[in-house]
């Protein structure tokens, strides 16, 4: 195997990527807007966590492990959600959206309580999801 493995986890936080599939790429710095607001509204979704919680990520930016992963860009900031465009196929697109929660164990409650927001958000919206 060739690369380098890392285990998010391992720092007390870790990243999940959800695809997210739109049917009209001309709506994407909208979608951005909304998938960030809606990120930053949930208090389990980082950067925007509790005083408590931004004081664990503090702490655990202060490990040499950690540091080794993120360099200099050691600061809660750098957990700000990530939303890049990973595919075109016609009349549909395929967005990663990339999120740093502070409880990996409750990884699939977190990111089904975004999912479910951010779905009613986006038809609220009257944006169009796709299959994928």
């Amino acid at each position: 195997m060739n690369g380098k493995v890392v285990n998010h986890s391992r720092g007390g936080f870790t990243a999940v990527t959800v695809p997210l599939w739109i049917a009209n790429v001309s709506d994407l710095e909208r979608i951005t807007r909304i998938v960030r607001e809606e990120a930053d509204s949930d208090p389990n979704i980082l950067p925007k966590v509790s005083e408590e919680g931004k004081k664990t990520v503090k702490n655990l930016f202060e490990r040499q492990y950690v540091r080794g992963i993120f360099g200099s860009a050691s600061n809660i900031h750098s957990l700000a959600p990530e939303i890049n465009l990973a595919e075109v196929q016609g009349t549909r697109a395929k967005l990663n959206i990339r999120l740093w929660i502070l409880e990996p164990y409750r990884k699939d409650e977190i990111i089904s309580n975004f999912l479910k927001a951010l779905t009613s958000k986006l038809d609220a919206e009257g944006i169009e999801l796709r299959d994928p």
